[in-house]
């Protein structure tokens, strides 16, 4: 079970007045018990969808598992509760993970198993006509919330592992890049070696969490601009990063030992609709 928090970033948009936070809900929702949770006071339910499931191939949508997903939100929302969108982006198609370059690339050239939603335009572009699909089957406007995530995993995150994943073709190339905050801005230079000083090492390392927030921004952007006006739920795990332990990691060229210890938590999180936000690993 992962924590998650709401983040309102719409202005203008009234909740009603009979359902104010803090909210109480489930993960995971089974609709066949949504009227004794709402019975007994649980109002939020949680709709994840699978892009495995849903797009089969490009442009195959599988309309049946469509129906049968739309079905559910119907019966959640009749029982009284408000619903959470799960996009299910980590849910990745196999058509999708075989796009050319469509991994991270670490430091060492290693690929990664998590499909790269920060960089590769082609990954992107693939996802956003997904999620036009989406927002096409269910009104958009009806979901209480949306769980953002990196798309590779279930929650806000690099892939796992002591290693820094912004050394492939895409995270290279700024013609290529598809992160709003542009290509690798020290592309000769690898993380714990020496000859950048610990400026550049740190506007690095800025560059490096904020390709990562702007995968948020993307996804929030995108939604927004199909009609959705609810709640994120930005999904970062972790007890956060002492900013002295960030500076002495910096000063030391940002170590794999280090990395491996700071991955799964956030130091802090600001969020905006129209540009890039600013996380902290």
């Amino acid at each position: 079970m992962a924590a998650v928090s709401c983040v309102r970033i719409t202005s203008g948009d009234a909740i009603r007045s009979d359902f104010l936070p803090p909210f109480l809900g489930t993960l995971q929702t089974a609709p066949e018990h949504a009227g004794d949770l709402s019975g007994h006071g649980v109002k939020v339910a949680m709709l994840e969808l699978a892009w495995s499931r849903y797009e089969t191939a490009p442009g195959d949508w599988d309309v049946d598992y469509e129906r049968r997903m739309v079905e559910q939100f119907r019966t959640l929302r009749a029982a009284g509760m408000q619903v959470t969108l799960g996009l299910g982006l980590h849910y990745t198609p196999g058509w999708v993970r075989d796009l050319p370059d469509s991994r991270f690339v670490d430091q060492d050239g290693r690929r990664s198993d998590q499909v790269d939603f920060t960089f590769d335009r082609d990954v992107r572009a693939a996802a956003d006509r997904y999620l036009q699909r989406v927002a096409q089957a269910f009104p958009a406007g009806d979901f209480f919330a949306v769980r953002i995530t990196s798309g590779g995993r279930g929650e806000l995150l690099f892939p796992a592992g002591d290693s820094y994943w912004a050394f492939g073709p895409d995270a290279l190339d700024a013609d290529r890049v598809a992160t709003a905050v542009g290509a690798n801005p020290l592309p000769d230079w690898r993380p714990g070696d020496d000859g950048e000083d610990a400026t550049a090492v740190r506007q690095w390392y800025d560059w490096y969490v904020g390709a990562l927030a702007e995968t948020a921004t993307w996804q929030i952007d995108l939604l927004r601009s199909l009609g959705f006006r609810g709640y994120f739920e930005i999904l970062t795990p972790g007890v956060g990063v002492q900013p002295e332990a960030l500076d002495r990691a910096v000063a030391a060229h940002l170590p794999r030992a280090w990395r491996a210890r700071a991955s799964p938590g956030w130091t802090s999180t600001s969020v905006s609709p129209t540009t890039p936000t600013s996380w902290r690993p």
